[in-house]
């Protein structure tokens, strides 16, 4: 496992800084157009424009990355990623930032593609699990702690696009910096949606609906935060919080479905995961569950910078 790690160094410290600014620009996005005066709709549609590229980019880029490698493919979707940030800070219009959220979409899976393939292809069959578990480890860990970064800047100022930025360019240096070894390239068949489904019917349906509810999480859990009257940098903890908990099992998860039957792992995490939202769901508002110590009341707390006049729509 040592040696497993030491391979995978360098793509996943370039993977944590990569997604320490995609943590933070994530709850941004939805801070930023609710500070602006849009609706949940609306907010709920730039958010769903991101998960459509990463959609597009699942299907399409594997064969290309085939072509040009890991690390040059990783370099590429870098500094799109970057240019793409700087440009949402040139003009709030959610027509505007949903076509760039499409785009950075597209770039996200394809750095979720190289990294993933980078951990199985430098892993033993055996290892496979952990190797996945490891991954996911690290990227749950930096998009938790991203979730800090919020506090950094007046969210109504161009800093929040800065930073994300710059971490999205730093991404770069360990896969340059550092000697690594790309994993070796083996051309391989793509498969259709639908073999797919064929193949695993119940892995499919799963990966569909826990991607639903990802997108719903990222994407309006600050705005209903800041709508029930939290502050940013509460809403940066809550996010953070509930970010760490599919951290928390990714190891002995990885471990325990490399020694049974996989769908017996996944049956029980959906199922506790439903007893866990139904709880949630029924308690409402109840600051045990949210953040201790916050106000319940639904009147809103004065926000923490002035707020601009609403758009005109």
């Amino acid at each position: 496992m040592i040696q497993l790690i030491r391979s995978l160094f360098a793509p996943l410290l370039s993977l944590v800084l990569l997604i320490l600014g995609s943590g933070l620009f994530n709850t941004f996005v939805s801070i930023r157009l609710e500070l602006a005066h849009y609706s949940a709709e609306t907010i709920g549609g730039v958010t769903a424009a991101l998960y459509v590229g990463i959609l597009l980019g699942s299907l399409k880029l594997g064969r290309w990355i085939e072509k040009v490698g890991h690390i040059r493919a990783f370099t590429i979707f870098a500094i799109v990623s970057t240019f793409l940030v700087l440009a949402q800070a040139l003009w709030i219009h959610p027509i505007y930032w949903g076509i760039l959220r499409l785009v950075c979409g597209i770039c996200t899976a394809g750095v979720f593609i190289v990294i993933e393939s980078w951990a199985l292809m430098q892993s033993a069959p055996s290892e496979r699990g952990a190797a996945l578990s490891l991954y996911l480890a690290v990227f749950y860990g930096a998009l938790s702690a991203g979730q800090f970064l919020i506090n950094l800047a007046d969210p109504e100022s161009i800093y929040p696009f800065c930073i994300a930025a710059g971490l999205f360019a730093l991404s770069i240096l360990p896969i340059m910096v550092q000697k690594v070894v790309e994993p070796k390239i083996e051309h391989s068949q793509p498969i259709s949606l639908a073999q797919m489904f064929r193949i695993s019917p119940l892995g499919f349906l799963g990966g569909v609906i826990s991607g639903m509810l990802l997108a719903v999480i990222y994407g309006l859990v600050p705005f209903y935060a800041k709508e029930i009257g939290m502050g940013i940098s509460e809403i940066g903890t809550l996010m953070s919080v509930i970010i760490f908990g599919g951290l928390s099992f990714q190891w002995p998860i990885g471990r325990w479905a490399d020694k049974t039957d996989r769908r017996r792992v996944l049956n029980t995490a959906s199922f506790m995961t439903t007893i866990f939202a139904v709880a949630i769901a029924l308690m409402g508002e109840s600051p045990w569950l949210l953040l201790p110590g916050r106000r319940t009341s639904r009147s809103p707390k004065p926000p923490a910078w002035p707020r601009q006049a609403p758009p005109p729509r």
